[in-house]
């Protein structure tokens, strides 16, 4: 999606959001062999850099797909220079029937304050998510939480 959508990586880096490589076409990475893995990051890098005009713009960071790794894929992509990221909280956006904006903000919010200091929400590009960010940033905002990137929360 992001060839199709280049100026919307763009404005996200330009807005200073953080980009961190989830491959280029989603695949089970513990199905795949470690030239494979290897080749599904290179070609994410490629696309993301010319669209960005910087040579390495997705470091450290890497999310599995579907969250599905093994020693050797987690070697692998340790090995290939990224920190492997994995979420706390799943909105559960994608999973079932589509969700609404209600859905989400609801659940986000429900989230209680020993589970939700420093944990990573996994949530997708839906307009579900989209129309319900106002709110959430607005509870946790009232909560005395602020959102922040990766870098910020795990340092250099």
């Amino acid at each position: 999606m992001i060839e199709q959508y280049p100026d919307v990586v763009q404005r996200l880096v330009r807005e200073g959001h953080e980009l961190a490589n989830h491959s280029y076409s989603h695949p089970d990475f513990t199905k795949l062999s470690e030239a494979a893995i290897l080749a599904e990051l290179r070609r994410n890098e490629r696309s993301i850099g010319a669209i960005l005009d910087a040579p390495d713009p997705m470091r450290p960071f890497f999310r599995f797909p579907y969250g599905t790794y093994d020693m050797r894929v987690l070697e692998t992509v340790i090995g290939a220079g990224y920190l492997p990221i994995h979420w706390g909280i799943d909105v559960l956006d994608t999973v079932g029937e589509p969700k609404s904006a209600a859905f989400v903000t609801e659940r986000l919010l429900a989230i209680d304050d020993e589970e939700l200091p420093a944990t990573i929400v996994l949530a997708h590009c839906t307009q579900a998510v989209a129309e319900a960010l106002p709110s959430i940033i607005e509870g946790y905002a009232a909560r005395g939480y602020e959102l922040r990137t990766l870098s910020e929360v795990l340092g250099p």
